[in-house]
């Protein structure tokens, strides 16, 4: 299934850690044109328990926010506040947008296993952690992250509205040591790896934990 996709890339540097303040900036820009989408909050039910379809991330050290599928009729806002001098942090600065990306991804089996990266992976919750952590042996516990890996795909399609009727498999090829990042002032073990898949994903899409905010990015590899 083809989701269309529209990555609004902003001249503003911003790091990883710096997501969340990036997108606090932008959602006091909008003020009352903030729809739902934007924080992925509803109502008095708090979190929007779905797939997040705007993504805020830093790629390239960039300022990056993605809407996708749906997310993509809310693009016309962000033009509204470009210009603008913004808060960002202690930065006082115009938000100044680099261009529009749009583009149709497939989000699909693939006859022959794809290679991705994926970084800043936040894979485990407050209960799997200590499973993880309690498991001395190395294959166990990759064999647990490639579980999860599946799971996180399989929502994401299901976010987008992809119904998955074959098996997805996943094979973590290398996995960087588990380290420590932040999110939203949240220390969280995070990971680096190279995966192979048999779906067909897009570029810079988010997986796993705090996606809305950039943590997760996969990248399609050449063989």
């Amino acid at each position: 299934m083809k989701i269309d996709i529209v990555s609004a890339k902003f001249q503003n540097s911003l790091a990883l850690s710096k997501t969340s303040v990036f997108r606090g900036c932008v959602l006091n820009e909008l003020g009352n044109d903030c729809s739902e989408l934007f924080h992925n909050h509803q109502g008095d039910d708090g979190f929007r328990q779905q797939y997040p379809l705007i993504q805020y991330k830093s790629i390239d050290n960039k300022a990056t926010i993605l809407f996708i599928g749906k997310g993509v009729v809310e693009v016309g806002k962000i033009l509204s506040i470009c210009g603008r001098s913004a808060h960002i942090g202690r930065r006082t600065e115009p938000l100044e947008l680099n261009g529009l990306s749009p583009c149709q991804s497939e989000v699909a089996f693939s006859p022959t296993p794809i290679k991705y990266r994926i970084t800043a992976w936040l894979p485990l919750n407050e209960t799997n952690v200590k499973i993880y952590q309690s498991e001395p042996l190395l294959v166990p516990r990759l064999t647990m992250l490639e579980d999860i890996l599946i799971a996180n795909i399989l929502s994401m399609s299901k976010g987008l509205g992809v119904y998955i009727d074959q098996r997805v498999e996943c094979g973590i090829c290398t996995i960087s040591s588990p380290y420590t990042i932040e999110c939203k002032q949240v220390p969280m073990i995070a990971f680096d790896a190279d995966f192979l898949c048999n779906m067909s994903l897009p570029n810079d899409i988010g997986l796993g934990k705090h996606v809305s905010l950039g943590f997760g990015i996969i990248k399609r590899m050449s063989h």
